[in-house]
């Protein structure tokens, strides 16, 4: 049952098929989109799936006795609240082609009303080919970074690094972006609200696609670059190695000639 403004509204019952009011909540019910599950016999839940502004109000758990032993009946409220959807979601990325050794940085700006105490938490995601979108890091929503498993180490060399701007603008940067961070990049932003025992509810979640990046490798280049001067340089070597063997083998052939020109001619 739903109380709101004073007024009693009959939602569903798991014991009475007609008991939905027939101007609110019947073609709800009939719909699916209101539904009652019966977990146990003594424990039943509510089920709202598209959740609507109008309601917000407090429900009423009634469990008339129908034990021909235990009699009277018993109720419990429960406060409703609906928060309307204000979050929003703008990414870009300052340059998305790129060499490998520059700057990557990953904008997010993720904002929301704040007429309710509720609190954001942002990730950034990157996705290659056909393989599972990896999640790099996320701020949130309690302000703690959380690291993805494949950036863990990367982030402990200061290979990753979060910037916040303030006004929802959050900034992740890449140092000295890589080959393998090539792909598409993924921001998510969620709204969470904080419940009784400490932990946190997500309510809202919104991805928006940042766009591909792309990483021109030079770690090849370079590498080939020397190989060519080592091999240029060994060559040249080669070549005075040979020029000297040269020079110093015929002053020696040429006094050979010499002495026995002289013995012929003493004879």
């Amino acid at each position: 049952m739903m109380v709101q403004a004073g007024n009693k509204y009959q939602i569903v019952s798991t014991f009475d098929s007609r008991f939905p009011d027939a101007t609110l909540f019947r073609d709800r019910v009939s719909s699916g989109d209101i539904s009652i599950n019966k977990l146990t016999g003594l424990s039943a839940e509510l089920r709202i799936k598209k959740v609507r502004a109008t309601d917000s109000a407090t429900y009423q758990c009634s469990t008339p006795s129908t034990d021909t032993v235990l009699s009277g009946n018993y109720e419990a409220d429960v406060e409703l609240r609906v928060i309307g959807d204000s979050l929003t979601v703008v990414p870009s990325i300052r340059k998305p082609a790129l060499s490998e050794g520059e700057q990557l940085e990953l904008y997010c700006n993720a904002t929301r009303s704040f007429t309710e105490h509720t609190s954001l938490s942002v990730t950034w995601s990157l996705k290659k080919g056909g393989s599972p979108m990896v999640d790099i890091l996320t701020f949130g929503p309690d302000d703690k970074v959380t690291v993805g498993d494949s950036y863990t180490q990367r982030y402990a060399d200061d290979g990753l690094r979060l910037d916040l701007r303030g006004g929802g603008l959050y900034r992740l940067v890449m140092p000295r972006a890589r080959p393998d961070d090539q792909g598409n990049y993924v921001c998510t932003a969620r709204e969470w609200v904080r419940q009784a025992g400490g932990s946190f509810h997500k309510i809202l979640e919104k991805s928006e696609d940042m766009g591909k990046v792309t990483v021109k490798p030079t770690g090849l280049v370079k590498l080939m670059v020397q190989f060519v001067i080592r091999a240029v340089l060994c060559c040249i070597l080669i070549l005075l190695t040979y020029c000297i063997t040269r020079c110093s083998y015929h002053p020696r052939r040429q006094k050979r000639q010499r002495r026995y020109m002289k013995n012929s001619e003493e004879l």
